[in-house]
């Protein structure tokens, strides 16, 4: 029998190669969370979806904190994902865009910048904050290093 633990019966396994144990979520977005899985893909939908930190709290019966702190695993998962498979994309054109939204209220805009190759319509490159200089310097950065990133490990 393996080991397991939580709610979820989450299971311990053993390295082949140096006999460490790990959680299988390791290298996931639920890594160190104790949200059930059914409840962190319930509270990544309606994200997804739109739906404010309030409003999932409300419907699928996660405190506001926990979905906070499972949206920050998520963007970082995903950010480490995209940066890891999308590399050396030789794209004969770059459509770069911008929009905005609000975070807290309607006095703080928050811009999204992104960069998406037209033809496959691959998202290359995405950055996020205020409306400044620096928002589309640093999109323009993370494409041009885009042939240059050193692969991370995963396991």
């Amino acid at each position: 029998m393996r080991k397991v633990y939580g709610k979820d019966h989450i299971r311990y396994l053993r390295c082949r190669e140096c006999a460490r144990e790990f959680s299988e979520r390791k290298n996931t977005a639920l890594f160190g969370t104790k949200i059930k899985e059914s409840k962190a893909i319930s509270v990544a939908e309606h994200l997804a979806e739109g739906v404010s930190t309030k409003g999932t709290s409300r419907l699928v019966g996660v405190s506001p904190e926990a979905i906070r702190r499972l949206r920050n695993n998520i963007g970082d998962h995903a950010r480490d994902f995209h940066n890891h498979y999308v590399q050396e994309v030789e794209a004969t054109s770059v459509q770069m865009d911008e929009r905005y939204g609000y975070v807290r209220s309607k006095g703080e805009p928050f811009w999204e910048a992104t960069a998406v190759e037209p033809e496959s319509r691959l998202l290359i490159g995405f950055v996020g904050g205020r409306r400044d200089e620096r928002l589309i310097t640093e999109l323009m950065e993370s494409t041009r290093d885009l042939g240059s990133r050193t692969p991370q490990t995963w396991c």
